[in-house]
């Protein structure tokens, strides 16, 4: 017996195929029997989509669509807004290319849309003069993805920036700044957010990988890598941010004064597991934080200290 939508369909069926005129959410319930006269139903919510192609940068604003990318395309600032709740975007591995001459970002969604998916795509900053210019800009988001992309940024930008944006997932993430100050990923106010299989690249001074401030609390971190080469570049920093888990990470950091983790004040509760370190300063340099635990890796710093403990 299956129940569709409330209406019985009494059948058995190995397979079963269906589809919807309209969009939305629509609930598939099935209602099984086994051999000793035991009932139960399982139920599935499935979201029905738009779906519309693309060829030029714009404002993806049909909820409940999946927009498909059919070719790279190029904007002078911001290529894709965000202005609908269930949106995705599948960019079918095509280039996007932003920034050619004002600041804007790859993908921007500040004005709070949830339940976003972003997919298969290159986002690339044009303008090495333009500075901020992000490669995902989320605010105030949650529950949304990122999977499979690619994030190369130039002056001052981070690869992905996520201000006040919780319990969201991101996979398949490779990340290359090359400015003063541009970090791979960074999170403000920020908490229960999923970064799996991240590769970041930083080339510019104070250019860390990983940032977190200002109570970005319970992230995770893991199959990450993370190389940073210029002056002061820390491979993870984090300041007034609690109870974030890393592990399987991989750290290299190679220019001077540059720490694999800064636990810098108020950092607290944090556990790292499974790591590789090779610093150019610290390793671990941990500055008025408590009770951070630390396990299972190597950890090597060639012009300083293994573990640095400042005020702790």
């Amino acid at each position: 017996e299956k129940l569709i939508n409330d209406i019985n369909i009494i059948n058995n069926y190995a397979n079963f195929t269906t589809s919807w005129p309209t969009v939305g959410n629509k609930i598939i319930s099935v209602n099984g029997t086994n051999i000793n006269g035991i009932t139960n139903t399982v139920s599935w919510t499935i979201t029905v989509l738009n779906q519309t192609t693309l060829s030029a940068c714009g404002i993806l604003n049909r909820t409940n669509s999946i927009y498909i990318l059919n070719s790279s395309v190029s904007s002078n600032g911001t290529c894709f807004t965000i202005g609908a709740n269930n949106v995705t975007l599948d960019g079918q591995g095509k280039n996007v290319n932003y920034s050619k001459t004002t600041t804007g970002y790859g993908i921007s969604d500040t004005g709070g849309y949830d339940n976003i998916n972003v997919r298969n795509l290159s986002l690339n900053q044009q303008n090495a003069a333009v500075t901020n210019a992000h490669g995902i800009y989320l605010s105030n988001v949650i529950n949304s993805r990122a999977d499979n992309i690619n994030i190369t940024t130039k002056n001052n930008a981070e690869g992905i920036y996520l201000t006040s944006s919780n319990s969201n997932i991101l996979s398949n993430i490779n990340i290359k700044t090359s400015s003063t100050g541009a970090y791979g990923i960074y999170l403000t106010s920020s908490s229960s957010n999923t970064f799996a299989g991240c590769n970041i690249t930083t080339a510019g001074s104070n250019g860390d990988g990983i940032y977190l401030t200002s109570s970005s609390n319970s992230n995770s971190f893991s199959g990450c890598n993370v190389t940073t080469t210029g002056g002061n570049g820390d491979g993870i920093y984090l300041a007034a941010s609690n109870y974030n888990i890393y592990s399987v990470l991989d750290i290299l950091t190679s220019g001077s004064g540059a720490n694999g983790f800064w636990i810098d004040t108020n950092g607290n509760y944090n556990n790292f597991s499974n790591m590789n370190i090779l610093a150019a300063a610290s390793g671990i340099r941990v500055n008025s934080a408590n009770s951070n635990i630390v396990k299972d890796g190597s950890i090597v710093s060639r012009s300083a200290n293994d573990y640095y403990l400042q005020n702790s």
